[in-house]
């Protein structure tokens, strides 16, 4: 087997938390526009032109999907969806550390030669900050949280055990649970997971509010704990499921990511 040109991260270069906004091209009618771009199986991504092919936006399969290692820059992206007539637009909440099979985006374009002052714009290094490449194969179950709908960025504070922090959030987050967002997260996470985990909401509170001061979660339960994986959710094999906003089928549409 041939190995692939670019190493993957290791576990804890990972952040814990990935971010990906997308659209439901099934739904959207802009995305209906596009031509489908649909996942290749892991195996084909043994040389560059697989990695390059996914960064260039070029129109053809690769085994990859791009998530953001930061909430601001999953909330630019998911702007510029919206500016440009996106519709269904959904923010997933990944738990990654431990997975595996991550590259570093902006690793990956340096070393395939993509700067800013060249002619090509699809090469460009600004375009693929703070962005993570995650290999075909991920358990729907690590999904955290999905956060549906739009408007202008509004601020919310969540009050938790050891902190109180402030963070922007699109208008139509949080409508109904306004008075106690923190609660609202924490069921979230338990309808996408079966499980009320202070760690995971701790930790996702953490990564939508860029807080950098230190909270007090136990990271000893950082792992990915496979007792939870749920024997029913098969495993996805060419890609992430539909609520990530990729399939496998040839209905997946390809739309420009940031």
């Amino acid at each position: 087997m041939v190995n692939p040109p670019f190493e993957p991260l290791r576990n804890h270069e990972v952040p814990w938390i990935l971010f990906r906004a997308s659209c439901d091209g099934r739904e959207c009618d802009k995305c209906c526009e596009e031509e489908p771009r649909s996942l290749i199986d892991s195996s084909n991504s043994s040389d560059s032109s697989a990695f390059d092919s996914h960064l260039s936006w070029k129109k053809v399969p690769t085994p990859f999907v791009s998530f953001f290692g930061t909430w601001t820059r999953a909330m630019r992206w998911r702007e510029w969806l919206e500016r440009n007539h996106h519709t269904d637009i959904k923010v997933v909440a990944l738990w990654a550390r431990d997975m595996g099979h991550v590259y570093n985006a902006m690793t990956v374009a340096l070393g395939l030669g993509y700067s800013d002052t060249g002619s090509d714009n699809r090469r460009k290094l600004r375009n693929h900050e703070d962005e993570y490449l995650v290999d075909a194969g991920v358990d729907e179950d690590r999904i955290l949280a999905v956060f549906r709908g739009g408007g202008d960025l509004r601020a919310i504070t969540f009050i938790g055990p050891f902190y109180k922090v402030t963070t922007s959030v699109p208008s139509e987050y949080f409508l109904a649970q306004e008075s106690n967002p923190l609660k609202a997260l924490g069921e979230m996470i338990f309808m996408n997971t079966g499980v009320y985990d202070d760690l995971w909401r701790d930790q996702l509170v953490k990564s939508i509010s860029n807080f950098t001061c230190p909270m007090q979660i136990d990271y000893s339960r950082g792992r990915f704990r496979p007792q939870l994986e749920r024997a029913s959710v098969a495993r996805v094999v060419f890609g992430l499921s539909r609520e990530v906003g990729i399939s496998n089928s040839p209905d997946s549409h390809w739309v420009k990511r940031g």
